[in-house]
């Protein structure tokens, strides 16, 4: 056979020196054994394996068959440990940073205690990071800003304390989810949070101790679809300006702080029109703050994906729906707007209405809604099959309902439930 004509591979493999081969062999054994061994030192660190789910953790069997273990294609380095929910006790052995070609690492719901090994920070091929619910106390190392791959971690439902690491949030600029709640953070969010973190979705900092305002550069985050800050000690007025250029936001909760309403306390004017063009919007918490001032007309303007507004335990007076069926009628008679989703929202609510706010009509309306209601539900409730209507006689009952509550008095009865997925609690 011509030398030219003889396979490439088989050419570059000729022409090795025979001593290589047996050191590239010798090279990937050493490297496996380099995770093996901090894996091994991991399994020292737990104290009870209540699943005996390490119990192939031995010498005997190759690593990549280790129970929680993934490996490389060709079988070379641990890029995966999962032990999730597998009750162990103990602390995490810094020798896990090892594993420097980890790619995945989750921890999460065990019950592991001590602090996060500041070595952590040289697993630089991590992506995402899991310790939910377990026992770690401290502070987040700053190491973890080395980590330039990261971009999923839950550490919530621990005893983490300290400031928020600002590494984390300055350095890891690919991050796409953030869970830190159910700790004991304090002090402020990082002011230029947004500035680094352009492709942040998930941002979960709720039941921590933190203070101060939030800030600004959120807006920068674009891509968020879920801010949960609940129950801090966050002040400041609400985020307006800040969520006008969040487009993709779903989930917004900031109950249980003492924020506030603009113009010193008196207009939630700004924050509602603020969301009214949020279409993914589909929960929206706000008990619990200190938000004061008239419920705008504007909320009836919001889209229909809003399953839920939470506004009570705050300071807003003209509560009622009475009320607020003024109010947007006001809106419908300026705008020439009779077909906007104020009526699904409204029809949908729960609410008090204000004592003030009785109109005749509109009680007699709604007591009539809730009596007819209450008999479709007795009758779809009845023992006996053949005695209950059927699901389009209920649906088109209900639909009755709906119209007739819209104001249409061609309609025997009406309904004040179950015309729309919205549900607003204004209790004060």
């Amino acid at each position: 056979m011509e030398l030219w004509n003889t396979p490439i591979c088989l050419l570059i493999l000729l022409s090795i020196p025979s001593y290589v081969l047996p050191l590239q062999d010798k090279l990937k054994g050493h490297q496996i054994s380099i995770d093996q061994s901090g894996l091994l030192a991991f399994k020292k660190s737990i104290s009870s394996d209540p699943q005996n789910f390490l119990d192939n953790w031995n010498k005997t069997t190759h690593i990549c068959q280790w129970n929680g273990v993934s490996c490389s294609q060709n079988r070379t380095r641990v890029t995966g440990l999962d032990l999730k929910r597998k009750y162990l006790q103990g602390t995490i052995s810094p020798f896990l940073c090892n594993l420097s070609y980890l790619e995945q690492l989750d921890l999460s719901e065990n019950s592991l205690h001590g602090s996060i090994p500041i070595e952590f920070g040289s697993l630089s091929s991590l992506e995402e990071f899991s310790l939910r619910a377990n026992q770690v106390q401290d502070e987040v190392p700053e190491s973890f800003g080395q980590l330039k791959h990261l971009r999923f971690i839950d550490l919530s439902r621990n005893q983490l304390r300290g400031r928020l690491p600002l590494s984390l949030f300055y350095n890891c600029t690919i991050l796409q989810y953030v869970d830190l709640s159910d700790n004991m953070f304090i002090g402020f969010i990082p002011s230029q949070i947004g500035h680094h973190l352009y492709s942040l979705e998930t941002l979960r900092l709720y039941l921590n101790q933190l203070s101060g305002i939030i800030p600004a550069s959120l807006s920068n985050s674009s891509s968020l679809m879920e801010l949960d800050l609940e129950y801090n000690f966050l002040t400041g007025t609400l985020p307006s300006e800040i969520l006008q250029n969040m487009p993709l936001l779903e989930i917004l909760y900031l109950s249980g702080n003492s924020l506030e309403s603009n113009d010193a306390n008196t207009n939630l004017s700004p924050f509602f029109t603020s969301i009214s063009n949020l279409t993914h919007l589909r929960e929206l918490q706000l008990a619990g703050n200190m938000l004061g001032g008239k419920l705008p007309a504007v909320i009836g303007m919001l889209n229909t994906n809003l399953s839920e507004i939470h506004l009570e335990d705050n300071l807003i007076h003209d509560f009622g729906i009475a009320r607020l069926v003024m109010d947007v009628g006001g809106v419908k008679e300026t705008t020439g707007n009779t077909d906007s989703s104020t009526a699904n929202l409204l029809c949908g609510s729960i609410g008090y209405i204000a004592p003030g706010d009785q109109i005749p009509e509109v009680r007699n309306t709604w007591e009539i809604s809730i009596i007819e209601l209450l008999e479709l539900g007795l009758l779809c409730t009845q023992e006996t099959p053949s005695t209950r209507p059927t699901m389009i006689d209920a649906a088109d009952d209900l639909d009755r309902l709906k119209r007739y509550l819209s104001g249409d008095n061609t309609m025997t009865f009406a309904s004040s439930l179950g015309l729309s997925s919205s549900v607003v609690i204004l209790k004060n």
